[in-house]
């Protein structure tokens, strides 16, 4: 089963796409978003239940349409998929997968901040994510969307990416999110 899902997985990665058909790109991004959920080990202590859901969070205002809703009807890691939209930084603790839109990108710092206090993978399209202290960040590589990981990150909030993810990644040294006074 792991093997099929590094072959999706990877399929995924080899995925060419128009770089300014908008639409495509938040399908795809979707599809990864799904993916990270089956490569990404949160501590025990983020799930209530051994039934409680893996739980995808929209900060801000969602590219997605309602691509992103076909996914709570999925499992990942014999768990349900749940899908929220989130106005602003309110309930993040209740969520696994954080996309951050780009709609919060002055807001950043601080967003940042407040998910590093919570085992949650923060995923984002905004201009140097990972490098920023995101933990994955969808960068434009020619026609392609590639995957950035601030490893750094991951470990600090917990988050334990499959080797599978990170081979198939460009791993990053990003900064620390510092506290802006």
């Amino acid at each position: 089963m792991l093997l099929m899902q590094s072959i999706v997985f990877a399929c995924l990665i080899a995925c060419t796409i128009n770089a300014g058909a908008s639409s495509a790109d938040y399908k795809l991004k979707a599809a990864y978003i799904y993916q990270f959920t089956k490569f990404a080990n949160w501590p025990e202590t983020s799930f209530n239940k051994d039934d409680s859901p893996i739980v995808i969070c929209v900060l801000g205002d969602s590219p997605f349409d309602k691509t992103l809703d076909g996914f709570s009807s999925r499992s990942s890691q014999n768990r349900n998929l749940n899908v929220k939209y989130l106005a602003a930084s309110e309930n993040v603790a209740d969520c696994h997968v954080v996309f951050v839109s780009k709609s919060l990108e002055k807001n950043l710092n601080k967003i940042l901040l407040m998910l590093g206090r919570y085992a949650v993978l923060s995923v984002s399209d905004i201009d140097h994510f990972a490098r920023r202290g995101g933990i994955i960040g969808f960068v434009k590589k020619r026609r392609r969307i590639g995957i950035e990981i601030n490893v750094a990150a991951s470990k600090k909030s917990g988050m334990m990416l499959s080797s599978k993810l990170l081979e198939v990644s460009t791993l990053v040294k990003g900064r620390e999110v510092e506290e802006t006074p």
